[in-house]
């Protein structure tokens, strides 16, 4: 039984992770202080539908304020699903 209470504890700790990412992120866009908000994505291995229409959000929140929102090392994977949904149209990756 402890192996199945650690592995649903390391599956919470990958959610917390992958949400904080977009939490910070969602604070940098809110706090309106720089002119480009620069999201790391190398910690991050996948993204759900949910996450991808919460950036949708960030990236027009950021824009209607006159500012830029760049997603950056988002590995192989992450990329191609960017380049799937054309968020890469929407989304300067780097």
């Amino acid at each position: 039984m402890n192996a199945g209470l650690d592995q649903q504890h390391q599956s919470a700790a990958c959610a917390e992770t992958r949400v904080h990412w977009l939490v910070v992120a969602g604070q940098l866009a809110e706090e309106g202080a720089d002119e480009v908000i620069s999201v790391d994505l190398a910690h991050v291995q996948r993204i759900s539908s949910h996450e991808l229409s919460e950036l949708i959000r960030l990236q027009l929140l950021v824009r209607k304020s006159g500012r830029k929102l760049v997603l950056e090392n988002a590995d192989e994977n992450l990329r191609s699903i960017f380049e799937l949904t054309r968020l890469t149209r929407l989304i300067e990756m780097r």
